[in-house]
């Protein structure tokens, strides 16, 4: 179990040099418990088993992908280690400025300025060489191999949510999924690396100059 105090413990007995004055619990996520410490640095720790295999390949993965981004990505500076309270490892790194695009605030006009912004970064995210992204630890889908991957999800639905709802939508829903899944131009593409939780939450952007200042949780 991970909560505030744990975790200010944690980052003390693991890097003594960060002298902690304030701290924020950033409680969105279902993966990690995050930390904002002095306003300035972000901890992640792992909440599950599963999710310390995502933040390892982020750590081999988004050293080398940064070099080729223009947008800025997370930099782990700080790798710790759990005790006997918490057994998992956790990361941090300096925080990303900006706005997410996510912020209600943000007018049609700011979005259509992050445009060219938001081009650039999906053009140079998807040039990156996938055997590099292979070599770094991301598993490799084929086209086929992602159209199991949602003929798997769908046939879990039907398991477990599909008796949960009343007739009409439930063959709603299995035309949309069927008419989905019977598309084969849908899985007619070139793999490329994704994001793979590309949500507006994880978009970090300065309005003002129309540009990208980050974009997170890998």
């Amino acid at each position: 179990m991970i909560d505030v105090d744990v975790a200010m413990a944690l980052i003390q007995r693991n890097f003594p040099e960060v002298a902690i004055r304030t701290v924020l619990p950033i409680t969105r996520g279902w993966d990690s418990f995050v930390l904002e410490v002095n306003g300035e640095l972000i901890f992640r720790f792992p909440m599950r088993d599963d999710v310390i295999a995502y933040q390892q390949k982020e750590l081999r993965l988004l050293p080398v992908l940064e070099q080729t981004l223009s947008t800025p990505i997370p930099h782990f500076d700080y790798i710790g280690h759990g005790d006997a309270n918490y057994p998992y490892m956790f990361v941090g790194y300096r925080k990303l400025g900006g706005v997410a695009l996510e912020d209600e605030s943000i007018t049609p006009k700011q979005l259509v300025a992050l445009t060219p912004a938001l081009a650039t970064f999906l053009s140079e995210l998807h040039s990156f060489p996938v055997e590099q992204a292979i070599q770094a630890g991301v598993q490799e889908h084929t086209p086929g191999q992602w159209r199991e991957r949602y003929q798997g999800r769908y046939e879990d639905l039907q398991r477990r949510v599909f008796p949960l709802l009343d007739e009409e939508l439930r063959m709603k829903s299995a035309w949309l999924w069927e008419d989905f899944l019977d598309d084969r131009a849908l899985f007619v593409f070139q793999p490329v690396l994704i994001h793979c939780d590309l949500a507006c939450e994880h978009i970090l952007c300065d309005l003002e100059h129309g540009r990208l200042t980050g974009v997170i949780d890998w």
